[in-house]
């Protein structure tokens, strides 16, 4: 579930970048929780309805997201339990760039 979340968000970002040009403005890496600076860019700009969050949230910070170079780029780092997704490792080591 976690990579289809992660998936479902870098979809939003794509569709609100062709709308504002930029990513949401997020200069700190931040913890994704719905109510965060960019899940409430996605939500106010109807990329998505509402973002999603970790399932379990047994781990700290395991969705986060950080826009950088003047909000033309971004990182969203989250982590999984598990090794066997292709491209992905078990931890917090992963993370997606547009």
């Amino acid at each position: 579930r976690r990579v289809a979340d992660i998936k479902a968000i870098r979809d939003a970002l794509a569709m609100y970048q062709v709308q504002n040009i930029t990513y949401p403005a997020q200069a700190i890496e931040t913890q994704i929780t719905g109510s965060d600076a960019m899940s409430l860019a996605l939500v106010g700009d109807k990329a998505m309805s509402s973002v999603p969050v970790d399932p379990l949230n047994v781990m700290p910070n395991i969705y986060t997201y950080q826009s950088l170079s003047n909000d033309s780029t971004y990182v969203i780092k989250f982590c999984l339990e598990t090794d066997s997704l292709k491209g992905y490792i078990q931890g917090c080591g992963n993370q997606v760039t547009p």
